[in-house]
């Protein structure tokens, strides 16, 4: 079995967290990001053996 990617959902932050997603192209040694502070989150889901990443407006609401 060889691995030719990895990918990741990653959630940073103190206060307001920021949920992305990181790609890593192991052959061609690259990163690709799903990354916009503040605007969106992304996650990863699995349908019907398909990987997809799910893109949410993030909220702007006070408590």
């Amino acid at each position: 079995m060889t691995l030719s990617s990895c990918s990741g959902a990653v959630s940073i932050g103190s206060g307001i967290v920021d949920q992305h997603i990181v790609v890593y192209d192991v052959h061609n040694d690259r990163q690709f990001f799903l990354w916009d502070r503040s605007n969106y989150d992304y996650s990863l889901c699995l349908e019907n053996n398909q990987l997809y990443a799910q893109k949410n407006i993030v909220s702007h609401q006070c408590c």
